[in-house]
C-alpha cells in the first residue's frame, strides 16, 4: 500500500517482519505516527494509492483500516483461489475508494508476490490517466479512449518487430530470474513515464513569454 522501500525498512526496524498473526492496529499506528511526526515520508509520488476514506485524518490510518477490511474478506484465500486477475480486480472494486486504476495497481503489487500465475496476466490491463496521456503524446491528441486498449495490445504483440527495427534489446526481470518480454502492465507503466518525461522537457525548455 505504501510502495516505498524506506517505509518497509522502517517497519522492519520498529516492529519486525509484518505478519497476519501478530498484526495489531495500535502497534502499526504508533510506529507510523512517530515516522510522520519526525518528518519521515511514508509514501512515494509514483504508484501512490490514494487512501480510502474511513473517517481518519491521516492517510496511513485509513490505509490500516482498509488493510483490516481486506484481511476480514480473506484476501489471501480469494487471491490464491482465483484463476483470473479480473476476478480479484472485481472484488477489490467493491471496497470504498477503490476505482479502476487504484484496484488494478494494488492487484499488480499482489501479483509480485509470486504466489499465483493468473491465466490472463498477459491480457488484462487497466489504463491509468498517465498512460492515456502517454498514448496521446505518441499517437496524437485526437486519439479516442475506445482505441487505446487496442493500441496497447498492438504494441505488445509487435514489440519484437520494433525493437529489431530500432536495433534495441529489451527484456525485463531482476538478475538471476527468467527474463520476459514486456507485458501489458509494463507497457502501461512505460507510457506513463513517457508522459512524465515529456512534461519535464516542456517545463524545462519551454520558450519564455
Amino acid at each position: 500500500m505504501f510502495t516505498r522501500i524506506d517505509t518497509w525498512e522502517y517497519i522492519l526496524r520498529e516492529i519486525g517482519a509484518p505478519t497476519w498473526a501478530t498484526y495489531k492496529r495500535g502497534t502499526y499506528a504508533n510506529a507510523l505516527r512517530r515516522a510522520k511526526d519526525s518528518g519521515i515520508p511514508l509514501y512515494t509520488g509514483s504508484f501512490r494509492k490514494p487512501a480510502p476514506h474511513h473517517g481518519y485524518s491521516d492517510n496511513f490510518m485509513n490505509h490500516l483500516k482498509f488493510l483490516e477490511l481486506l484481511m476480514e474478506g480473506d484476501l489471501p484465500g480469494r487471491f490464491v483461489a482465483a484463476t483470473r486477475m479480473e476476478d480479484v480486480f472485481d472484488w477489490l472494486q467493491t471496497f470504498d475508494g477503490m476505482g479502476d486504476f487504484t484496484a488494478y495497481q494494488l492487484l499488480l503489487n499482489l501479483t509480485y508476490t509470486g504466489l499465483v500465475n493468473f491465466s490472463d496476466a498477459d491480457s488484462f490491463v487497466v489504463l491509468g490517466p498517465g498512460s492515456r496521456a502517454g498514448l496521446k503524446r505518441c499517437f496524437g491528441k485526437d486519439l479516442f479512449s475506445s482505441q487505446m486498449l487496442d493500441i496497447v495490445r498492438w504494441m505488445q504483440s509487435t514489440q519484437d518487430e520494433h525493437f529489431s527495427r530500432l536495433e534495441l534489446s529489451c527484456t525485463l526481470g531482476p538478475p538471476g530470474s527468467t527474463y520476459h518480454k514486456m507485458q501489458l502492465c509494463d507497457i502501461e507503466h512505460t507510457l506513463c513515464e513517457v508522459d512524465k518525461v515529456c512534461q519535464h522537457i516542456y517545463l524545462r525548455y519551454r520558450p519564455s513569454c
